[in-house]
């Protein structure tokens, strides 16, 4: 499985120099993270890596004491489908 690269308000995959995806979140003047997209490459769909990234999202999150304002869809469904990180939500 591909590692996870980190920037700072951004985690994402390559693959032979090519995105497969990411998750990109902006920090709020509290500090506390709104994550506000992810992308998956049409053709990598289905394989659990928007959920990895996310996931370490919330990693980083819980590490620094913040919260998450899920602007992205896709983290907000997550949230309502997973009770255990929803202690996160601001």
């Amino acid at each position: 499985m591909e590692n996870i690269q980190k920037e700072k308000t951004r985690f994402f995959i390559e693959e032979d120099g090519h995105l497969v995806g990411e998750v990109r979140w902006r920090v709020l003047p509290s500090g506390d993270f709104d994550v506000n997209g992810t992308f998956v490459n049409p053709d990598r769909r289905g394989e659990g890596i928007a959920e990895r990234l996310v996931l370490e999202v919330f990693k980083k999150a819980e590490a620094e004491n913040v919260k998450i304002l899920p602007s992205c869809s896709y983290v907000a469904n997550y949230l309502d489908d997973h009770e255990e990180y929803r202690d996160l939500l601001i």
